[in-house]
């Protein structure tokens, strides 16, 4: 699949970092600065206080039902230092994408409910290194700045280097 060896090529040459590079400062510039964070629990708590009456935890990234060891979450502040917007993801490296989800594997370690009849052609496979988001949340305040298009982007800079513990900047 060419998608596949292209996105291959993005990580492994470390492209994906060189073409956030302006989005990063373009954020900077407009006061919004991002940390990556890896503690799941932090990001339920602080994703629930956001908005309580609209949280529901996705099993993906709720450490009671899937190992967090592959997972982080983007927090964004605003020049004050508030939170303006989080985003949680789990880095999947994998040979049947779609295996994971016929399974329920990519919502839980120990599925409870029956294999999943997903609709792809016989020979379709999805193999590599993917990036699942989920939890995206922008507060009120900051909406229509951009924060929710950044986001899911900026999340893919941990699959090109992830043992990096520090934002890119």
């Amino acid at each position: 699949m060419e998608l596949e060896n292209t996105n291959r090529k993005l990580v492994k040459s470390g492209q994906i970092i060189n073409l956030m590079r302006p989005i990063i400062s373009a954020m900077n510039r407009a006061g919004y600065y991002y940390s990556i964070r890896y503690d799941l629990d932090e990001w339920a708590r602080v994703r629930k206080a956001m908005t309580p009456e609209q949280f529901l935890l996705a099993s993906t990234f709720d450490p009671t039902h899937c190992d967090q060891s592959q997972s982080y979450w983007i927090e964004v502040r605003d020049r004050v230092g508030d939170i303006a917007a989080v985003i949680a993801a789990r880095h999947f490296e994998t040979v049947d994408f779609v295996e994971m989800q016929k399974s329920g594997k990519i919502w839980s370690d120990n599925p409870r409910f029956g294999r999943l009849n997903l609709c792809f052609p016989d020979d379709f496979n999805l193999s590599g290194s993917f990036v699942y988001r989920g939890g995206l949340c922008v507060k009120k305040s900051h909406r229509k700045k951009g924060l929710s298009w950044i986001l899911p982007r900026l999340s893919l800079i941990q699959i090109s280097e992830p043992t990096r513990r520090t934002p890119i900047s």
